[in-house]
């Protein structure tokens, strides 16, 4: 009772995302509770009620006494070793302690990119393994390739304007290079050599509306608008996005998405804009729909992936921690789960090995691993020994290219549990075998069941529908939940995790989205199912 107390008050004080006040990080005495709480945990014969809001308690401090948490090693392979856990809430309970242990004490991932290291590292010539590496996937094909090739071009093109002066020209090779690579629009500005001081100065008056190169960016748009020529209308508000997003104005960036998808909802680069926003929920549905968009280049597709994995990753934790099994959040956070999951595994097989976003990917596609298969996977690690061998050549191509990969939050969660994982599983085994003992008198869900009921309450469903009113009985056991239910709520055509799905009435297992899917997969369907 006193746990069960502790865990629901000490949650409300601290387990938040603001700084608490210090009067309760005070009160709460957390090198004490930690040690007094995982030792009534590992008492034989203790409850599931004290299990389960043991581990609770045990997660709340972890974000604002971070530092004290970090200095418990138990309390870390404790956190670890329910990773092998055969309840899915149990394990995602331990991902989100472990996620917000490194959130304050991290650091922020690589923003900027500096073409001079580039240049310096492809001068000093790669090691002869990462060399073959490239060739093996295609050289042309890399990220440093396309960067380099598209600086170069991106400087001729500039060049090529000043003396032209056609900035309509100037916007189509711009918007060509955009759907290139991440950094295709070099800084810089047109330089000329100072005849009294012999110093090279920025150019100012050449006759152009600009100075510094991504400056030219807003004319250019207006330049291609005036043509009015069908179909460039796109081309000029990608451009427009991209000058706001190099200029750190996001919100602006989204808005010139937004207005573009109005006119052309198959604009692949529009939907990747509007995943750097704040709104999680709707960067993962921008994210899932580019990827259904007829034509996109890879940059385009790979960056669609990457937020994908990084939101439906982040959104799937959330969800579960902050539901319970039968909610619909639940399932949804299932679904986001096996989402990332299978989004991470296509980034890491098809794109560049060089890729900037390739060790971020491997983050979540390790932990997402354990995760999802929980006990499934060897306490040896030997299944995830590729995914740790990519992880390896992603930071040395990162490290020739000058910049050290950052000890970003995911990164650190990642090392912290491959560290701990063989130690932990075997420290903690039978507390974790007790929470599984204890699950496994539960009777399981029927995945049928669940399919037939589920399907007849989204019948119901409306869009506009909110949460209110849902009254699920809050339970601390929780039954055996299988990842093979995120078919429930997933298109069958697009794959787009959704909870406003609708079935077949005919086979009663094919179930599609609104959206384009409808008027298209759904028809073929429907030629096709005999039911």
């Amino acid at each position: 009772m006193a746990i069960s107390t502790m865990a629901h008050a000490i949650g409300a004080a601290i387990n938040q995302e603001d700084p608490p006040a210090p009067k309760y990080i005070k009160a709460a005495n957390v090198k004490t509770l930690i040690p007094v709480v995982m030792d009534f945990m590992r008492k034989p014969g203790v409850t599931i009620q004290l299990l389960h809001h043991g581990l609770e308690l045990l997660t709340h401090p972890v974000l604002h006494c971070w530092s004290e948490c970090k200095d418990d090693a138990p309390l870390q392979n404790l956190l670890v070793a329910c990773l092998r856990s055969a309840d899915l809430t149990v394990r995602v309970s331990a991902l989100g302690g472990l996620l917000r242990l490194e959130a304050l004490s991290s650091e922020e991932d690589q923003r900027h990119f500096d073409p001079h290291k580039l240049i310096a590292a492809i001068k000093r010539r790669f090691p002869d393994h990462l060399v073959d590496i490239m060739a093996d996937y295609g050289t042309m094909r890399g990220d440093m390739y396309l960067t380099m090739s598209s600086t170069a071009d991106n400087q001729k093109a500039m060049m090529k304007c000043a003396q032209d002066k056609d900035l309509y020209s100037l916007g189509l090779k711009l918007a060509d290079l955009i759907t290139r690579t991440e950094f295709s629009i070099a800084e810089g500005g047109f330089q000329m050599q100072d005849p009294r001081t012999g110093q090279i100065e920025i150019n100012r008056d050449i006759g152009l509306p600009f100075t510094m190169w991504s400056d030219a960016l807003p004319h250019c748009a207006r330049a291609i608008r005036a043509k009015g020529r069908p179909g460039e209308e796109d081309l000029a508000d990608m451009i427009t996005a991209k000058f706001f997003i190099i200029r750190s104005r996001i919100p602006d960036a989204i808005e010139a998405a937004k207005r573009g998808l109005q006119r052309n909802p198959k604009f692949a680069y529009f939907y990747y804009v509007i995943t750097l926003g704040k709104d999680h929920f709707e960067g993962l549905r921008s994210a899932k729909k580019g990827l259904k968009c007829p034509r996109m280049t890879p940059f385009v597709r790979f960056g669609l992936l990457h937020r994908a994995v990084e939101l439906a990753g982040n959104l799937g934790v959330c969800r579960i921690q902050e539901s319970s099994p039968g909610d619909r959040k639940y399932d949804e956070g299932v679904a986001f789960l096996m989402s990332a999951m299978e989004d991470a595994k296509v980034y890491v097989m098809e794109a560049p090995p060089d890729a900037r976003h390739m060790k971020n990917v491997l983050y979540w596609y390790i932990c997402l691993t354990l995760t999802i298969k929980g006990p499934e996977t060897p306490a040896d690690l030997q299944e995830l020994q590729v995914a740790f061998k990519k992880l390896g050549h992603a930071d040395e191509f990162s490290i020739l290219l000058g910049t050290t990969p950052p000890k970003t939050q995911l990164r650190l969660t990642q090392q912290n549990i491959v560290k701990r994982y063989p130690t932990a599983v075997q420290e903690w085994k039978s507390l974790v075998a007790r929470f599984d003992e204890v699950m496994m008198d539960e009777r399981t869900i029927s995945v049928e069941k669940a399919e037939d009921d589920f399907a007849a309450w989204l019948d119901d469903l409306h869009l506009d529908q909110g949460e209110e009113g849902e009254n699920h009985p809050q339970r601390c056991s929780h039954p055996r939940i299988s990842p093979n239910t995120v078919a429930l709520y997933r298109c069958s055509w697009c794959g787009n995790p959704s909870a406003a799905l609708r079935k077949c009435s005919g086979c009663e297992k094919a179930r599609y989205c609104d959206g384009a899917c409808q008027k298209s997969h759904w028809s073929e369907h429907k030629a096709t199912c005999r039911t």
